[in-house]
């Protein structure tokens, strides 16, 4: 055939002495190079040109050809499924990861972390690829035991284990550490993490590919803004990563996600990670339940006489008394994070806590026996009736207080409030958001 570039127009002249038969399906290919952008599915058109040294010529005026219309569903950024039909003529996308997260499993510093990567592609991968993921700290440490036995201690490469985050699958196994040169590696390098696809894989569109990998926590930092771009046959352009707290993060958040927490390499200072509180009614004078979600980043054990004083709760009230002992209890989820708190430690009072009211705190004392344990979620709520008077929601701070040779302390921190609407008021799920009854929907 003949390519004509001014009009985009592909001639095929029928050789002298052919025929094209009536009813014979004739088929034939031809290799083209895809345009550089992404656009629509074209409609090509067909025709027939008389040719005058023949008395059986005749003209056939265009007619629409009909095209493919297989097609494949990809989840967007937005974490929204897109359709795209690849086997429509001339319809391309540019490749990407249209879902590109990763979600870490501490915050807390200097201790042992795992990122998890979760990555799709819209186009299938099946030569030579090199994915590269920027932005992290350039001096990043692993356990020994995720670092590959291929290393060498002077190399400025180092080959990284990667592990599998799904049951059935092994995710890791399409990507080989230039060093290693085994499935299941990767290697880090001056803040990148680069995944080499192996020479015998590929990478499908539309599957979800999830792995991870543990590595020592830096000191104390903000989150990094971590991008990912790929380069070979196939070149990804630059993206950001999607971070767990952001809007447009497709996977499920738990409540570490919510508050930035597990936005990778995010580290703070050691303490309560989450310190969450919650309300369910803002109106004055009525009855209202506040519930607590902590997580803290070291072990804490009631031998230690070990208290947590939650202040500045000013709009609550427990009763007429100077101190007053506060009943807790579960959330309707089963947790019975309520049975580790006991007035002074004595086990045979426990879901109790204690309030002051010249301070206008709740202290919660470990039950001598039983330990509050790093990295693990507590929930539990306490009741109260809400003050006589309109307010905003005061600056609530928690702190851990201890006598005991090993005890931990953490000093006062703002606790993170939830900022749902609810009766018509905005943000009236932070803590002690207090209204009169009229403003209520």
């Amino acid at each position: 055939g003949d390519w004509s570039a001014s009009n985009f127009t592909l001639a095929l002249t029928l050789c002298q002495y052919e025929t094209l038969s009536v009813g014979v399906a004739y088929a034939f290919a031809f290799e083209i190079i895809n345009p550089s952008t992404a656009q629509p599915a074209q409609t090509p058109t067909i025709a027939a040109v008389a040719n005058a040294w023949t008395r059986d010529s005749y003209t056939i005026d265009p007619l629409a050809m009909t095209t493919g219309s297989d097609e494949i569903n990809v989840m967007g950024s937005d974490g929204v499924n897109i359709t795209i039909g690849y086997t429509s003529v001339l319809r391309t996308a540019v490749p990407a990861f249209p879902l590109r997260s990763i979600s870490q499993q501490t915050a807390s510093p200097n201790v042992e972390n795992k990122l998890t990567i979760y990555l799709q592609s819209n186009i299938n991968v099946e030569s030579a690829l090199v994915i590269t993921i920027s932005g992290l700290n350039t001096d990043l440490t692993f356990p020994p035991s995720a670092i590959h036995s291929s290393n060498v201690a002077s190399s400025a490469t180092v080959p990284i284990i990667l592990s599998s985050e799904l049951c059935a699958g092994a995710s890791e196994g399409v990507f080989c550490s230039s060093v290693a040169g085994t499935p299941g590696t990767a290697d880090y390098e001056a803040g990148k993490i680069l995944l080499t696809l192996c020479s015998s894989e590929i990478i499908e569109r539309g599957t979800i590919y999830e792995f991870g990998f543990p590595l020592t926590n830096p000191g104390v930092q903000p989150a990094r803004t971590l991008t990912i771009q790929a380069s070979g046959e196939q070149l990804f352009p630059q993206a950001t990563i999607i971070p767990p707290s952001d809007d447009a993060y497709p996977l499920e958040k738990d409540k570490l996600a919510e508050a930035s927490l597990r936005d990778a390499l995010r580290v703070e200072t050691a303490g309560f990670l989450l310190r969450e509180l919650s309300q369910i009614n803002t109106v004055t004078n009525e009855a209202n339940t506040i519930t607590v979600s902590l997580i803290a980043s070291n072990d804490i054990v009631g031998t230690n006489t070990q208290t947590i004083a939650i202040a500045n709760l000013v709009g609550a009230t427990f009763g007429s008394d100077t101190t007053t002992e506060v009943m807790l209890r579960s959330p309707p989820d089963g947790s019975s994070a309520d049975l580790l708190f006991c007035v002074s430690g004595d086990t045979n009072l426990n879901r109790r806590a204690t309030w002051t009211r010249s301070s206008n705190t709740l202290s919660l004392t470990l039950c001598s026996n039983t330990t509050l344990y790093a990295e693990s979620i507590y929930v539990f709520k306490f009741d109260f009736t809400n003050g006589p008077y309109p307010q905003e929601s005061p600056a609530i701070t928690i702190a851990l207080t201890g006598t005991g040779a090993t005890s931990v302390t953490y000093s006062a921190v703002a606790v993170f409030v939830s900022t749902e609407t609810i009766k018509g008021v905005t943000a009236g799920a932070s803590p002690l958001v207090l209204s009169n009854p009229k403003e209520q929907v």
